[in-house]
C-alpha cells in the first residue's frame, strides 16, 4: 500500500470507520449503512487530487427532472459538494455526491471528516430511491 492511501486508511479508522482497499484502488468505507469510497488522482495527474463520494441506489428515470432540481439545490447550499446524475444501462439513474478537492495528502486527511460530514449532510436529503 502506498504511502498516499495507508495514511487515508489511518486517517478513516481515528474517525472511527473499517476501510478496505478495492481491486480499482479506490477505498470504500462504510457510513451509516451507505457505502463511501474515497478516490484517487490519476497517474498522469501532477496534482494530488481527491474525491470522497457517495453513489446512490437507482431511481426511475421519470424522476430526472425533480432530482435535477433537488441536487441543483444541494449543490448551491453546499459550496464543496457536488451532486449529479449518471445513467445507467438499464435506463435508471443514480445520484453521486462529492467532495472533490486538490490538496495534500496531510490537508486531505486532516479534514476528510468534515468532508464526511458535508456528505453524510447532503446524502440526507436525498428524496427516498
Amino acid at each position: 500500500m502506498d504511502d498516499i492511501k495507508q495514511a487515508v486508511v489511518e486517517a478513516l479508522e481515528e474517525e472511527g470507520y473499517e476501510s478496505q482497499i478495492e481491486e480499482d484502488g479506490d477505498i470504500s468505507f462504510e457510513v451509516d449503512e451507505d457505502t463511501y469510497y474515497v478516490c484517487f488522482a490519476s497517474e498522469d495527474d501532477e496534482q494530488d487530487y481527491f474525491r470522497v463520494i457517495w453513489l446512490s441506489d437507482s431511481y426511475d428515470a421519470d424522476r430526472r427532472v425533480e432530482l435535477l432540481e433537488q441536487l441543483n439545490e444541494l449543490t448551491s447550499s453546499y459550496r464543496v459538494a457536488k451532486t449529479y446524475l449518471t445513467d445507467s444501462d438499464d435506463g435508471t439513474i443514480f445520484v453521486t455526491c462529492a467532495v472533490e478537492t486538490y490538496a495534500d495528502v496531510e490537508s486531505f486527511v486532516q479534514y476528510l471528516g468534515d468532508y464526511i460530514g458535508i456528505l453524510q449532510e447532503a446524502v440526507s436529503e436525498l428524496p427516498e430511491c
